[in-house]
């Protein structure tokens, strides 16, 4: 029997390639647990808390959402913290917790399943993560529909400390988790040791995806894309910033350079692609492209997760950059060959290291190709073969 879900958080809607990839790997291997997407609550609608945050002025929200104006416009009454829980729950059951609320609970009643798939969302106070914790509870205590949390990386820390408590009571709801990566596990573990039960790890849904391996290509050149970290870029004087200094010496042991950038804050990086005269991968392509580019090239230098997913499935060697979570750090522990990740922020630093690293992907380019592709089938068939189950 097939199971209809409630997909919390889908991210088909959302321009990027990683968050496209993820979600039909996700969809796939929902399918293959018998389990079809039937209803989804989006990206931006998971993010949306009042109907205020829909105003923007110069590309920048107007109302904080913990204003009380905002609060009084709320499209979506939601927790502070784990003893709210119940107390917000009843109010939704009375029709008062907002538009978003009154969505969920008609749309889930449909169905057999909620998932909240934790993409990019679960550290301190994110909204997404209030809202996907609190609802796949909801489901499970005040709706009596299976619930599940899968495809994401979670932050417990003490700042701002909220979420914590709150994955607390979904675990013990007997809500299924899955996280992606081997920090985000440890993350848990190390706040609630109890729990290893009650959690599992499964990789990206991405890697559920076909790759390519090319085991004869000539394209002499590397690819690189930015991390969310910042990066000095000195676009006053692009020739004197790390980032333009790192790709020169690079430049010096492969020939060429494939610049990557999606997302909108990456544009920039065409600046550097005209400085070098070199060839810009921008919104207009695939994710497929953007794979298929990866896959060729010597080796990829970035701080995007997904990127160096695409890459690694591949079987292409990247040199990482840290990012925003430990997600990236979390995905190389799956590899031996990659122990090194460096500081985007502190390039000046970093930059002999990140070129020693280049020289030996260099000097054992195939084999190390190899295995990391044969690693990169052993993660898909992992996921392929546990799967989501309940």
């Amino acid at each position: 029997m097939t199971l209809k879900a409630y997909l919390l958080n889908d991210g088909y809607e959302i321009d990027n390639w990683g968050l496209i990839a993820a979600s039909e790997g996700l969809e796939m291997l929902l399918n293959n647990s018998g389990i079809s997407i039937t209803k989804t609550l989006t990206s931006k609608e998971m993010k949306r808390k009042s109907s205020l945050d829909k105003l923007f002025l110069f590309n920048k929200k107007v109302f904080n959402e913990n204003t009380r104006l905002s609060k009084y416009f709320s499209e979506c009454l939601l927790p502070s913290t784990a003893d709210e829980f119940d107390k917000i729950a009843k109010i939704w059951l009375k029709g008062d917790g907002g538009s978003i609320a009154n969505k969920f609970i008609a749309d889930a009643n449909q169905v057999d399943i909620v998932i909240f798939s934790g993409e990019g969302s679960c550290y301190r106070k994110n909204i997404v993560a209030i809202k996907g914790l609190f609802m796949i509870w909801f489901a499970k205590n005040y709706l009596n529909k299976e619930a599940m949390f899968c495809n994401g990386s979670i932050t417990l820390d003490h700042v701002d400390a909220v979420l914590p408590a709150m994955l607390r009571k979904v675990a013990d709801s007997e809500i299924k988790i899955f996280v992606r990566e081997n920090c985000s596990y440890d993350s848990v573990l190390k706040y609630y040791p109890d729990l290893c039960s009650k959690i599992d790890m499964l990789p990206d849904s991405v890697f559920a995806l076909d790759s390519t391996f090319h085991q004869d290509y000539n394209d002499d050149y590397f690819t690189f894309s930015m991390s969310m970290l910042p990066m000095d870029f000195s676009e006053d004087n692009l020739i004197d910033s790390p980032i333009y200094k790192l790709l020169e010496a690079t430049l010096l042991l492969v020939p060429n350079v494939i610049f990557l950038a999606k997302d909108k804050e990456d544009q920039r990086l065409r600046k550097l692609a005209n400085l070098f005269q070199a060839r810009f991968i921008g919104p207009n392509y695939s994710y497929k492209d953007v794979e298929n580019i990866i896959s060729k090239s010597k080796f990829l230098i970035t701080g995007r997760y997904h990127h160096a997913i695409f890459s690694l499935r591949s079987g292409t060697p990247i040199i990482p950059l840290k990012s925003s979570s430990h997600k990236i750090d979390g995905l190389i522990r799956f590899y031996d060959d990659f122990p090194a990740i460096f500081d985007p922020s502190n390039l000046i630093k970093e930059t002999p290291y990140i070129l020693k690293t280049a020289q030996q992907i260099l000097s054992n380019h195939e084999e190390l190709r190899e295995r990391t592709y044969s690693k990169s089938k052993e993660l898909k068939d992992l996921l392929i073969n546990e799967g989501y189950h309940l």
